[in-house]
């Protein structure tokens, strides 16, 4: 993969994870605080993104990674706990 084809496949992922945490964050309504956080996960994921294509420091990259779990998590634990047991037939 050239230089330029990754350059593409970054602005592609920074592009589609802004749309997606709007998308999310207009879910407000509906999903409650998991949208926000899965928004505030999409958003992570295009800076980690934009600072990969940068050339940071690879310690600033792993920091974004980390948050970025820690959103993807947040998000999982929110719905998980908002659901109702299913009853038994």
């Amino acid at each position: 993969m050239t230089q330029h084809e990754l350059d593409l496949f970054m602005i592609g992922v920074i592009s589609v994870s802004g749309v997606m945490a709007v998308i999310n964050a207009l879910r407000y309504k509906s999903r409650g605080v998991s949208a926000l956080v899965l928004s505030l996960g999409f958003l992570i994921m295009a800076i980690t993104a934009q600072l990969y294509r940068a050339g940071a420091s690879q310690t600033l990259i792993n920091v974004c990674a980390a948050l970025l779990i820690l959103c993807l998590l947040g998000d999982f634990f929110l719905r998980s706990g908002g659901q109702q047991p299913r009853k038994k037939r």
